[in-house]
C-alpha cells in the first residue's frame, strides 16, 4: 500500500529537508523517518539500502491534517 501526494503548485516546502533512520533489518535495509520543515508532516516512511533523496517524497501541509485516535484500535504484539 501506497500514499501518492502530488505536488501541483511547485513548492519546494513540501520535501523533507533530511531523514533519520530509525532501524536497519537483518537483510540491510534501512527504515527512514522523513523530517519536513516547518507547517508540514510526513506521513510514511522510506524503505532503502542507502539515504534517501529528498526528492523521493513530499510532506503534506500541516493545514490539511486531522489528528486521528487510530492508535486506540491498533493491536501490538509485544514479544517478551
Amino acid at each position: 500500500m501506497a500514499t501518492l501526494v502530488k505536488n501541483n503548485i511547485g513548492e519546494t516546502m513540501d520535501k523533507p529537508f533530511q531523514y533519520i533512520i530509525q532501524c536497519i533489518t537483518n537483510n540491510q535495509w534501512g527504515i527512514w523517518k522523513p523530517i519536513p520543515k516547518d507547517n508540514y508532516k510526513s506521513i510514511s516512511y522510506i524503505y532503502s539500502k542507502e539515504y534517501p533523496s529528498k526528492y523521493l517524497i513530499r510532506c503534506i501541509p500541516s493545514k490539511y491534517c486531522i489528528k486521528s485516535n487510530i492508535k486506540n484500535k491498533l493491536l501490538t504484539n509485544k514479544l517478551n
